[in-house]
């Protein structure tokens, strides 16, 4: 341990692409913190196989019975999925209890043979719904009211969207964060009437937008910041301005003059110059979109977040830790985890949970300390 602890560097192939990868000087500080061992898969093919493993929340629907009420559901699983599937309520009922499914662990066999054993025995929810009403066909969303195929906490009257937070009115968008009555936009906050715009901070009333800021009634800008009646960014009068987006509005007529439309404003962004990555209120960080963060590599779409790496999809208070995805809220020393959160410390390979410590190999568990290959506990430990 002591000769390895002592190198800078260490390179690998990956097991599974057959590529190089590097694991530093600060990557092996990190691995013996947590006592795990060193990966074998490079962190391209880690963030693949997170990815695979995570379920689709969005796009598959299935009309199916809980196997508990034989009550009607809207489910993320199919009537094919290898494991029981009870209702939400039923789930967190103290109806059943997980420990009826308890097995003995046997040495002589492999340890992912049995954990595979006890996952398709245990019941799983039929959704990831918490306090939300009327979100019927919203599989993973909290907090929320009268929602349609979204993913997100705190929405209200939002439709096929993907990754919001704080925000009401919107469509057909994703990672939207305080914003309210936006269609068709993407990595927005705290925008008002924003319609088909991408990387935008506190614009209003504007359209078809990338990369700007603090911009109200503009249409087809790019990079633009605190600005007001531009189009193409160009300066209009206000009169002028109006009559402009009104004849061009009036033309686009059905969908497929706005596809012609949408073609015009490609060829428009590729003339103007982008930024290398959209950094913002951060520090010695590498990746994309990523807000308030520091000493961070590797990592794309992620906010309020320091000391981590290959991390994706996460943050609000994430610190201290690698390979992860969709995970976060005030968690610490977390390792090769998919929807891992809230208050989570010190826990490695674990699946849609939260307020685990000191715990590994667990899925759908909840507020659970030192417990190791469990599926469906809850304030349990040991």
């Amino acid at each position: 341990m002591s000769d390895i602890s002592t190198q800078t560097t260490i390179q690998k192939t990956c097991q599974s692409c057959q590529n190089n990868f590097i694991i530093t000087s600060e990557d092996i500080d990190f691995y013996h913190k947590i006592q795990v061992p060193f990966p074998t898969f490079c962190p391209e093919c880690r963030m693949i196989r997170r990815m695979a493993h995570y379920p689709n929340f969005f796009t598959n629907l299935y009309k199916r019975k809980c196997n508990a009420t034989g009550k009607n559901l809207i489910s993320i699983f199919p009537t094919t999925c290898p494991f029981p599937i009870y209702s939400k309520e039923y789930w967190w009922s103290d109806n059943w209890d997980p420990q009826q499914y308890a097995q003995d662990y046997d040495f002589e066999k492999p340890f992912f043979e049995q954990f595979k054993n006890l996952l398709y025995r245990v019941p799983q929810p039929h959704n990831r719904k918490i306090d939300s009403v009327n979100c019927n066909f919203c599989c993973v969303i909290s907090n929320s009211y009268n929602c349609y195929l979204s993913i997100g906490n705190y929405l209200t009257n939002c439709y096929y969207l993907y990754g919001g937070y704080t925000s009401s009115q919107c469509l057909n968008s994703s990672i939207v964060l305080n914003s309210e009555i936006c269609y068709e936009c993407f990595n927005i906050e705290k925008c008002y009437q924003l319609f088909f715009s991408s990387y935008c901070y506190e614009c209003i009333n504007s359209y078809f937008l990338l990369n700007c800021r603090n911009c109200a009634d503009c249409f087809g800008c790019i990079n633009l910041r605190n600005k007001q009646y531009y189009i193409f960014n160009k300066r209009y009068k206000k009169d002028e301005y109006f009559r402009e987006v009104s004849r061009i509005l009036d033309s686009f007529g059905n969908f497929g003059n706005l596809e012609l439309f949408y073609d015009k404003i490609r060829r428009w962004e590729k003339t103007q110059i982008h930024r290398y990555a959209r950094v913002i209120n951060s520090q010695d960080v590498s990746g994309d979109n990523i807000q308030n963060s520091k000493n961070c590599h590797y990592c794309f779409d992620v906010f309020d977040v320091e000391n981590c790496k290959f991390v994706t999809l996460s943050g609000l208070k994430l610190n201290n830790s690698y390979d992860l995805y969709d995970s976060g809220m005030k968690c610490e020393l977390i390792y090769d985890s998919i929807g891992l959160s809230k208050d989570s410390y010190n826990s490695k390979f674990n699946i849609l949970s939260w307020g685990l410590i000191d715990s590994e190999y667990n899925v759908i568990s909840y507020n659970c300390s030192n417990c190791f290959g469990c599926v469906g506990l809850r304030n349990k430990s040991y």
